[in-house]
């Protein structure tokens, strides 16, 4: 891709940036440098490479979903003052 300063501008538009036109000039520099950079990844052979999506083996790390007993409502509920109709009242958040 050929990176001119209309282009840095166009992506500095829709980034919603406004650029000197020194910063335009040094950005262009930069992603001409970046895109050069990854250009050397199109020149690696991968034909016979098989993919690793997952390089890292990954386990899970959460406990076990276990249903274990519970307080009752009426308990939970004996703790505060701020209840109405089974549910706990608690300061308005949103005005």
């Amino acid at each position: 891709m050929n990176v001119t300063p209309e282009v840095t501008r166009m992506i500095a538009k829709t980034a919603k940036l406004s650029l000197t036109d020194s910063e335009v000039e040094k950005f262009t520099q930069d992603l001409k440098e970046i895109l050069s950079a990854f250009a050397v990844l199109d020149s690696i052979e991968v034909d016979n490479v098989k993919p690793s999506f997952l390089p890292i083996p990954q386990r899970n790390v959460l406990r076990d979903d276990t249903v274990k007993k519970s307080i009752k409502q009426e308990e939970a509920l004996k703790f505060t003052e701020q209840h109405e109709n089974g549910l706990f009242i608690s300061p308005r958040t949103v005005e």
